[in-house]
């Protein structure tokens, strides 16, 4: 087997080096300001990113993280959250937590009140084929149930798309 030994791998045109497997671009987005959602019953966005694939075969990889909190006298809570693609929730995941169809998961449910707030860590992942080069504008959204949201700053959004 021969090896071959480099220093520096550079694209010799404007569309980039294209290696299987490998990052092309990143993008990312952080919220700056802590983020209050007391409306019950209509998605909000809650970051965003927007990005152009450089090759119409790659896949994404959209990371969501940050820590948010619910208070809430009720004794069920029911929020919900979703990532979207260009306005439609990402084809070909299993929102399988979905109670009413509604095409998402359960970023909170309990079925005992909550008084004081509770600082909650999240992190999902999701991976997408857009099939296309065209621009592409992800958001991560949540659907606040019956309850008080806070959403604290710095709960961010990361894009990569990756080289098929």
């Amino acid at each position: 087997m021969t090896k071959l030994y480099v220093n520096e791998i550079a694209p010799r045109d404007t569309t980039g080096v294209h290696i299987p497997g490998h990052v092309i671009q990143t993008s990312e987005n952080e919220m700056s300001t802590n983020m209050s959602i007391t409306a019950t019953g209509v998605w909000n966005d809650v970051v965003s990113v927007s990005i152009t694939p450089r090759y119409s075969n790659s896949k994404f990889n959209i990371k969501v993280c940050g820590i948010y909190y619910i208070n809430n006298a009720n004794t069920n809570i029911s929020t919900h959250f979703n990532c979207t693609r260009n306005g439609l929730v990402i084809p070909g995941h299993n929102w399988s937590q979905s109670s009413s169809g509604m095409s998402s998961h359960y970023l909170y449910y309990r079925e005992s009140a909550i008084t004081s707030h509770i600082p909650s860590p999240f992190n999902f992942e999701w991976v997408d084929v857009p099939s296309n080069s065209s621009p592409v504008t992800y958001t991560f959204k949540v659907l606040n149930g019956n309850s008080s949201l806070y959403v604290y700053k710095g709960f961010s959004m990361h894009v990569q798309e990756i080289a098929q």
